[in-house]
């Protein structure tokens, strides 16, 4: 069914926002891991993309990350809260994004 203004219901005139907001969420989360040095769970990956700015919720980080199995590996420990740590290919993806991470970045005066 399309709207009044011709529009579908939960499209967007962007077909790319949501890829381009997808890849921001997943570049964030990596360099969260990749900083850290060691696993994290979702709420330390969560807090630790609030220094770029807004905060990425944990369950967002969650399903974003788990996503993309290739960039970060998830360790599940019974009884434990769900890790993941960046994988090579992840630190490869960093490395090749640069410009997506530099427009982030705040300009220097």
């Amino acid at each position: 069914f399309r709207s009044i203004d011709g529009s579908v219901p939960g499209t967007t005139a962007n077909p790319y926002s949501t890829r381009l907001l997808e890849s921001s969420q997943l570049l964030r989360c990596l360099e969260v891991l990749a900083e850290s040095g060691r696993s994290l769970d979702c709420n330390e990956i969560s807090q630790g993309t609030a220094k770029d700015g807004k905060v990425i919720r944990f369950n967002n980080v969650n399903k974003i990350v788990k996503r993309y199995p290739e960039f970060a590996q998830r360790i599940e420990i019974s009884g434990e809260k769900v890790l993941y740590k960046i994988t090579d290919a992840g630190r490869t993806y960093l490395r090749l994004k640069p410009s997506v991470v530099a427009k982030r970045q705040p300009a220097e005066k």
